[in-house]
């Protein structure tokens, strides 16, 4: 009667066959479910990823994509970061992110969960807002 629903199935990483009555199984182990993840974290990485020319990847200097508009950082200009914004803002971190997406406070991604925000975006939205 427990027999009834055991399938027999192939694991996606080694190909050997095993028995599960796991309807999501797809490894036949621990060890080729942690590979599996790996890997599926892996490609996702790498989707991720943007592909940059050729001219730029010999470069040490990284390339900081800017949400909005590309703009020159001189060396004088300064960044701050999401503490930084809601001190001076007097806010907490949700209402910049906020703002960040519905596209009221411009800011520059350095990477997928690190945000910098330039002295002037700030300056421009606390003067839009006081009018």
């Amino acid at each position: 009667m427990l027999l009834d629903n055991v399938r027999v199935l192939k694991c996606v990483i080694c190909d050997v066959e095993f028995k599960t009555t796991n309807n999501r199984a797809v490894t036949c182990s621990k060890k080729c479910s942690n590979k599996n993840y790996r890997d599926k974290q892996k490609a996702k990485k790498q989707s991720l990823e943007i592909d940059l020319p050729v001219e730029n990847k010999t470069t040490t200097k990284p390339l900081i994509p800017i949400v909005n508009e590309v703009r020159e950082l001189k060396a004088n200009d300064k960044l701050l970061n999401i503490k930084e914004v809601c001190k001076m803002l007097d806010c907490s971190d949700r209402f910049i992110y906020d703002l960040v997406k519905n596209g009221l406070l411009k800011c520059i991604k350095l990477s997928e969960r690190k945000k910098r925000f330039h002295i002037n975006d700030i300056n421009s939205y606390i003067k839009s807002q006081n009018k």
